[in-house]
């Protein structure tokens, strides 16, 4: 029995999940270029095992050219991926909890130290009062 599984939809769920392990992979300290090529190589990779998996070579509409046609599902699991992950992950807190779960030790100090109060603040019982008179 040969089932037929639509390239697009294959995508269209791997595009949802894509955000998740391209934060997986990120580190807490890279720049956020760097975290947006991974979000672009993860979203090229699932496209790639989309297309793979689903046969997308005997899907391909018309005559068209593979290449584009695979292009064109790169663009479009990149558009899934990206509204996924501002609409579904980062809302929710799930990609931040990602984050923090794959972050090295170093990483973790890092951001606790840097959410420490500054000791050289004064204090607000310090601040001389002023009364309206």
């Amino acid at each position: 029995m040969n089932e037929f599984i639509p390239t697009l939809s294959v995508a269209g769920i791997l595009a949802v999940i894509a955000p998740l392990a391209a934060q997986a992979l990120s580190r807490l300290t890279f720049k956020p270029q760097t975290k947006q090529l991974i979000a672009v190589g993860v979203s090229i990779v699932a496209a790639l095992f989309a297309f793979v998996v689903s046969d997308g070579f005997n899907q391909i509409p018309g005559n068209d050219n593979p290449v584009i046609y695979f292009g064109t599902l790169v663009l479009v699991v990149i558009a899934i991926s990206q509204l996924a992950f501002s609409l579904i992950w980062r809302p929710t807190g799930v990609a931040d909890k990602i984050a923090l779960a794959t972050a090295t030790k170093s990483e973790k100090a890092a951001i606790i130290d840097a959410r420490q109060p500054a000791s050289d603040v004064p204090d607000i019982s310090d601040l001389p009062q002023h009364r309206a008179e």
